[in-house]
């Protein structure tokens, strides 16, 4: 996930030292800045099929053996069409993580556990962007380029060292390296879980591959509430993270400092200012993840920067600029959505899709946030040109509250809870499992599984 932020936020680092450089209009600045989305769309059309027949742990070495290819690629290069090729190539990379992180976190990780480890994933993108706009601050484009190539050199040799997923490898009928790599992650006390897991498993495998091929499998699996509950819950988070103002400052930080604060400013101080404000927000949530349940701490954060869009939103039209109050309302903001905003849809998605359904869930959810994050990245710089900051927050902060309403009325708690215990709540039913081994219950091998 840092791996991933390096190259969102790459383009705040990269635009000013280009414009200072080149000419480089607002179409093009934007092209270089969404282009990713377009890849990321791809990339997440493929993983499903991809993750399914390779697993967790393939997907997430190629996601970032391709990193590590393209930042070396770009060290060599000005030419606007040769960035824009290699930005374009690594979004697919963040389709292949985008999918597969939360996934694999959720499935390594103890119930007890699992939202600290879910939460640090917002950590890792505050430490990616800080990164950034640290080194960009002090030295150009492509030194920060060669920290992002050792930083996806350094994630691929931990995906190496690292075992497959359990849940994968029971999915494949391969029940002994199941068996190997659950109790290298987990505690002798947590059996329970895999066996409630490989037994649900059992009983949805034949149907599953009947008609996993099929159009009809598609749309019937709408019909299922352990589907369409999440899928729900997830696009009006994904709305939340979208559009509450972490991707505009992370693309076009320079040009909101401005507008809010005024031009005789010293932007790489705030902005370094700012990321140092998110990544200790983001290292707070992961201690108050344990010790709130989901639905308050989505009700609290998201509430709170809801109210800092609007101070912001009449600050702005006041036409007043501060450079105190400009500085104390852009630290307000980055912390709300720092705490809540980015953290629960990562959380979240590693916690309420149906083991069976995860691939395509995984990839519709985030075929959606891709779709979100190309319109807000495309017309930022547009909506501020002709908007105003006031008129594009105002956008934003509907958006976000309305991502909150319907979230608030749908999502159920997750705290503690184990995956099959989520998706039984919603299907509607509270299953007991005997106790016991069930490794040994006839189950198809899928041939088309691979290690």
């Amino acid at each position: 996930m840092t791996c991933n932020s390096q190259v969102m936020s790459f383009s705040s680092v990269l635009l000013p030292q280009l414009r200072s450089s080149q000419d480089i209009d607002d179409e093009t600045a934007s092209w270089i800045a969404s282009i990713t989305g377009v890849s990321f769309f791809f990339g997440l059309m493929m993983t499903p099929y991809l993750m399914s027949n390779y697993g967790r742990r393939t997907m997430t070495l190629l996601s970032s053996v391709i990193l590590t290819v393209t930042w070396f690629s770009i060290l060599f290069t000005t030419d606007i069409i040769v960035i824009l090729l290699v930005r374009f190539i690594q979004g697919f990379s963040l389709g292949f993580a985008a999918i597969v992180v939360p996934v694999l976190i959720g499935e390594y990780s103890s119930p007890k556990y699992r939202g600290t480890f879910l939460s640090t994933m917002s950590l890792a993108i505050s430490l990616g962007v800080l990164c950034n706009h640290t080194i960009a601050a002090f030295y150009s484009w492509q030194t920060a380029a060669i920290i992002c190539c050792v930083t996806a050199l350094l994630n691929t040799i931990i995906v190496t060292l690292s075992p497959e997923s359990p849940i994968y490898l029971a999915s494949c009928g391969k029940y002994v390296d199941c068996r190997r790599s659950f109790d290298w992650l987990r505690y002798e006390e947590e059996n329970e879980e895999l066996d409630m897991i490989i037994r649900d498993m059992v009983e949805s495998k034949e149907s599953f591959v009947n008609l996993q091929h099929k159009i009809v499998y598609f749309f019937m699996i709408w019909r299922k509430k352990e589907f369409y509950k999440p899928m729900i819950i997830i696009f009006h988070l994904h709305i939340i993270n979208e559009w509450s103002g972490a991707t505009t400052f992370d693309a076009y930080t320079s040009d909101i400092f401005h507008r809010l604060v005024g031009q005789d400013i010293n932007v790489s101080f705030m902005i370094i200012s700012t990321d140092i404000l998110r990544t200790v927000s983001s290292f707070c949530t992961v201690l108050l993840i344990r010790k709130f349940r989901r639905r308050l701490m989505l009700l609290i954060t998201i509430s709170s920067n809801i109210l800092s869009y609007f101070i912001i939103i009449i600050y702005s039209y006041t036409k007043t600029q501060d450079y105190q109050i400009g500085l104390f309302l852009i630290h307000v903001h980055v912390l709300t959505f720092s705490v809540g905003n980015l953290t629960l849809p990562n959380i979240l998605a590693g916690e309420i899709f149906a083991f069976k359904y995860r691939g395509i869930s995984n990839m519709l959810a985030q075929m959606f946030f891709c779709l979100n994050y190309i319109l807000s990245t495309k017309t930022a710089l547009h909506m501020l040109e002709n908007y105003n900051l006031h008129g594009t927050f105002l956008l934003y902060v509907t958006m976000v509250a309305y991502g909150l309403l319907v979230a608030w009325f749908i999502l159920p708690e997750t705290k503690d809870k184990t995956l099959q215990d989520i998706t039984d709540e919603f299907h509607g039913i509270s299953r007991q499992i005997e106790h016991g081994n069930v490794v040994n219950k006839l189950m198809p091998v899928n041939k088309n599984c691979n290690m």
